[in-house]
């Protein structure tokens, strides 16, 4: 359980510093753009996205458009509610003690 609430944790500081980004290229350039949860993947590691892409290209294999859709989602508010749901299922539930 407190495994499932680290990764919980650590997904929702990872949507924090998705928008620190965003915020910061907000204040870089004057233009406020959401990253995408593909480009979010593709800074952290970009080799196992290209094998995504890769085996999404191979007939047969994939699941059609939805690991498209899902990458194309804004990434900050998409990792919070992620991380929220993930220390929400690992929560420390109450036990009643005899």
């Amino acid at each position: 359980m407190v495994v499932g609430r680290i990764i919980g944790w650590l997904v929702l500081f990872l949507a924090i510093i998705a928008e620190g980004s965003d915020l910061w290229g907000w204040y870089d350039t004057g233009r406020y753009a959401v990253a995408t949860l593909g480009e979010i993947w593709g800074r952290i590691d970009r080799e196992s996205l290209l094998a995504l892409s890769a085996l999404l290209q191979r007939p047969g294999g994939g699941w059609g458009s939805v690991p498209i859709m899902l990458l194309s989602l804004p990434g900050a508010p998409t990792l919070a509610i992620l991380g929220l749901l993930i220390i929400g299922a690992f929560r420390r539930r109450n036990r009643r003690r005899r």
